[in-house]
């Protein structure tokens, strides 16, 4: 949309959301802090904070296999079996 257009949808928007009386502008906004899902609120668990951590630099290429597996079979699908022309190649 261009900006008047942003504009004409943002002031109807406030027209309908702007009171808290829902026979006066037929739109009542909920509390922000009631909780308006179906669902129970998340209960976290305290983290768990240690200083004793070492990270290192070492790569470790364990896992991947699944993905250059993914990649080789997408690059196959995608890609010409021949990607260069006949020919002579130096």
């Amino acid at each position: 949309m261009s900006g008047k257009g942003e504009l004409l949808v943002f002031a109807v928007f406030l027209a309908f959301a702007g009171g808290e009386n829902p026979g006066k502008n037929g739109l009542v906004l909920p509390n922000p802090e009631q909780n308006v899902m179906p669902f129970d609120p998340v209960q976290y668990s305290p983290p768990n904070v240690s200083n004793n951590y070492q990270s290192s630099t070492k790569i470790n290429a364990r896992g991947m296999g699944h993905l250059y597996f993914i990649t080789r079979k997408f690059m196959d699908f995608v890609l010409d079996p021949q990607a260069f022309p006949e020919g002579k190649l130096h």
